[in-house]
C-alpha cells in the first residue's frame, strides 16, 4: 500500500490565502455592522467548502485498486479497470492541487471511459509504482484467462475423447 498527500502548487496556495483573507473581511465588516450571522455563514463555508480539497487530497496505491480522496468526493478504481496510466501536464478541473498531474483512463461500471486526475507529492515515485501495479494487475488478469481456456481445451479433448471411444 502506497499512500501520498497532493501537491499544491504556489497558485493554489495563493487560493487558499487568498480565500482565507475574503472570508476574514467578510467576518469582521459583519461583525461591525452588527450582522454576525452573514460572517458566520461565510467562515461556515470557507471552513467546510473551500478547505477539505486543500487538506484532504489522498491517494491511496492498494494491490487491487486505487483510491482517490478529495475532501468530500471519494472516488476508487479497480487497476483492473485502467486502460491507460500517462503523465500530462494540464489544468481541468480534477482532485488535483497542481498542473503536474498523472491522467488515469479508466472503465466505470457501465463499461464507458472515463479520465481523472491526481497529482501526489512524490510524483516520479508514485507514477512508477502505480504504472508497474497496473501491468501486474494486468498481467495476472491474463494469466487467468489463460488458465481458463486452457482447462476450457482440456475438458474439451476429453470430451472429443469419449465421443470417440463411443
Amino acid at each position: 500500500m502506497l499512500k501520498s498527500s497532493s501537491h499544491i502548487n504556489l497558485i493554489s496556495f495563493f487560493l487558499l490565502i487568498l480565500f482565507l483573507c475574503i472570508t476574514f473581511i467578510i467576518f469582521a465588516v459583519s461583525i461591525i455592522f452588527d450582522l454576525w450571522w452573514i460572517g458566520l455563514i461565510f467562515s461556515l463555508l470557507f471552513i467546510f467548502v473551500v478547505c477539505p480539497p486543500f487538506f484532504f487530497t489522498f491517494y491511496v496505491l492498494n494491490e487491487n485498486s486505487i483510491s482517490i480522496r478529495c475532501g468530500y468526493y471519494k472516488l476508487v478504481i479497480p487497476l483492473e479497470k485502467i486502460i491507460s496510466v500517462r503523465q500530462k501536464d494540464c489544468s481541468k478541473i480534477a482532485p488535483s492541487l497542481d498542473n503536474k498531474r498523472i491522467e488515469i483512463v479508466y472503465l466505470n461500471n457501465k463499461n464507458e471511459a472515463k479520465t481523472t486526475y491526481i497529482s501526489p507529492n512524490c510524483f516520479n515515485d508514485f507514477l512508477t509504482k502505480f504504472a508497474d501495479s497496473v501491468l501486474e494487475c494486468v498481467k495476472k488478469k491474463e494469466e487467468q484467462e489463460e488458465n481458463k481456456n486452457s482447462k476450457i481445451k482440456i475438458s474439451l479433448t476429453k470430451e472429443n475423447k469419449q465421443k470417440v471411444k463411443d
